[in-house]
């Protein structure tokens, strides 16, 4: 699998050869690739992030550890572990719902961050979810994506990794 950085660059060169490209029938299939890659950066850097921090003990309860891992939490009512619950099975949780977790366990909290539901960086994250869930949940009406929509959602990506990693590394991070 491609790291956060290698989704953002593929998807910088793929809008990048949209711009250059004068045929629409060649120019569409870059736009789409661009920005599901540039959707990948973000669901990459998120996961990873989630990942690492699912391997530190005594961090999380065991609902939390749930969101991490994307398991279920289960109560056993037989057997040895009667009258306990574990994690079990898949249980997968919406990109919003993650970045919002990271940010109030780790960051300032969902108040006061520009990822917070009422700053233009999260309505223009939600936006791109719009553009990617079309490409991916194609219906007959919807509008067509354009190199400058793709080029927004890039920076959109770009915005949204650096914002969660000074949220919750307090640090920048290098693209």
């Amino acid at each position: 699998m491609l790291d956060f950085r290698s989704y953002i660059e593929n998807a910088d060169l793929y809008a990048a050869e949209a711009a250059d490209e004068a045929q629409e029938h060649v120019r569409k299939p870059l736009i789409v690739v661009a920005t599901i890659l540039s959707w990948c950066a973000v669901e990459a850097f998120v996961n990873s992030m989630l990942e690492d921090f699912a391997s530190v003990e005594h961090l999380f309860d065991l609902h939390e550890k749930g969101l991490l891992l994307e398991k279920k939490v289960a109560f056993r009512d037989t057997g040895d572990e009667a009258g306990k619950f574990e994690l079990e099975g898949k249980d997968y949780w919406k990109i919003e719902h993650k970045i919002m977790f990271l940010v109030s366990k780790f960051g300032t909290g969902m108040g006061s961050s520009n990822l917070n539901k009422g700053q233009n960086l999260w309505r223009e994250f939600q936006v791109f979810k719009k553009a990617r869930d079309s490409i991916v949940h194609p219906r007959p009406d919807d509008a067509e994506l354009a190199v400058e929509d793709v080029e927004g959602y890039i920076g959109t990506a770009k915005q949204v990794i650096q914002s969660l990693g000074l949220e919750v590394w307090k640090q920048e991070v290098q693209f």
